[in-house]
């Protein structure tokens, strides 16, 4: 690698080279077994990081690209997977009808909003260190009903909608007396007003249209499985890593 070393870290190409890159033992991962609907696997997935004790397995990094088609991404919660053959997602649905998708919230007045608005294709990465798993999830987003985003805010904490009502989303801090002012506003505000939602608050749903599953194995091979929408289901095919 060409580049002068960052000062005091001229062994830091070393150090990360050294680091073993999957510190576990993960699972076996047997592709020739993976059922039709993606749906069914990542249930299967999710449900055994949440009771393996997983940190945090419903932290994503949600992807967008601006007008300029320039990238971005940011860590956030998911907060919902909805398929056609399971739960679906209550109230009225765009995109060809269908209800299936990964669930997120945000501010749509905020940088992520007005992104998906510019160029609503995005994609997700869920990745579970202690399972050497990761999921990688490409589609167009669209807003969920109003109840969905409703219920979503008054879901969160107190403390939580306080800060969600307070400022500006990624604009510059004012200063620490009037961040603690506004935020000290706002507290009051959710607290005399605990129905209140903002009407920027939006639920989104990422309708995939490919669902990668990646592991390696014990025998540190790494296994892929890609799916694939078709016009009325699922297709899926085995990945060189």
């Amino acid at each position: 690698m060409s580049g002068e070393p960052v000062s005091g870290q001229q062994s830091l190409r070393l150090r990360l080279r050294s680091l073993d890159a999957f510190p576990i033992v993960p699972g076996d991962f047997d592709a020739a077994t993976v059922p039709k609907n993606p749906y069914d696997l990542m249930a299967t997935w999710l449900d055994g990081a949440i009771s393996s004790g997983v940190s945090q397995p419903h932290a994503m990094v949600l992807s967008t690209v601006d007008g300029d088609g320039r990238p971005d991404a940011r860590t956030l919660l998911l907060k919902d997977v909805t398929s056609d053959q399971r739960d679906r997602a209550p109230g009225s649905d765009s995109g060809a009808g269908r209800t299936d998708g990964f669930w997120f919230a945000s501010m749509s007045d905020g940088p992520k909003g007005e992104q998906l608005v510019e160029n609503p294709a995005a994609a997700l990465t869920l990745y579970w260190r202690e399972q050497a798993r990761q999921v990688r999830v490409r589609g167009q987003v669209f807003e969920g009903p109003r109840e969905v985003s409703e219920a979503d805010f008054r879901a969160r904490s107190p403390q939580a909608r306080a800060a969600a009502l307070t400022g500006e989303q990624s604009k510059p801090l004012p200063g620490a007396d009037a961040v603690r002012r506004q935020l000290a506003a706002a507290q009051e505000f959710v607290a005399g007003n605990p129905l209140f939602v903002p009407r920027a608050w939006t639920a989104y749903r990422l309708q995939p249209e490919e669902i990668e599953f990646w592991q390696t194995t014990a025998a540190r091979e790494q296994v892929r499985v890609r799916y694939s929408r078709t016009a009325s289901s699922w297709e899926h095919a085995s990945l060189w890593h």
